[in-house]
């Protein structure tokens, strides 16, 4: 297990969020994983984006539960992506202009949670520190 912090998000994050949709049905909206070489390209690239670039207009939101690019995190998380971890590394920095945006990405998240049909209690929107299993 790695030993501390590995993934920051600004969404939710739970043990799982069957309260807000099944696991299914959240893969579906937000997993976006194919064996498309592609596909699996692409979804490296949007999962990376807001932290390497803080001002993206439109990040890409992440369902985060099970196995995916870090590894396995503990419980499931619903997001945008906005710190990378740091892998057991020493101390990373986290680009100080997204937490300027904070209060703009979850009021993005909320939107583009609603017109994808999904109701999310905005009082549980926030920023989310998700610790991953090395798998």
């Amino acid at each position: 297990m790695s030993g501390g912090l590995d993934i920051l998000i600004v969404g939710i994050a739970d043990k799982n969020l069957d309260r807000i949709a099944s696991d299914k049905r959240l893969r579906e909206l937000f997993g976006g994983e194919s064996e498309d070489d592609a596909s699996v390209e692409r979804y490296h690239d949007d999962f990376y984006a807001l932290v390497r670039n803080p001002t993206l207009a439109k990040p890409r939101i992440f369902y985060l539960a099970g196995e995916h690019i870090k590894g396995s995190q503990l419980g499931a998380g619903l997001g945008y992506v906005i710190f990378d971890g740091n892998l057991n590394d020493q101390p990373k920095r986290v680009d100080e202009t997204l937490f300027k945006r904070i209060d703009e990405l979850k009021q993005m998240f909320v939107a583009e949670t609603k017109t994808r049909g999904l109701e999310v209690p905005t009082n549980k929107v926030g920023i989310y520190a998700l610790n991953v299993c090395d798998t």
